[in-house]
């Protein structure tokens, strides 16, 4: 994940987007499976 960062901050940049709308919008939805899974356990 630490290697998409940077291209995640620079598409949420491009698109005019804040960082939390960076994270909101881009970050939480890519890391959802991972949430839910991390939650059974």
């Amino acid at each position: 994940m630490q290697l998409f960062t940077p291209v995640i901050d620079e598409a949420g940049r491009l698109e005019g987007l804040t960082p939390l709308g960076t994270f909101w919008g881009l970050v939480l939805p890519l890391a959802k499976p991972g949430v839910a899974v991390a939650a059974f356990y």
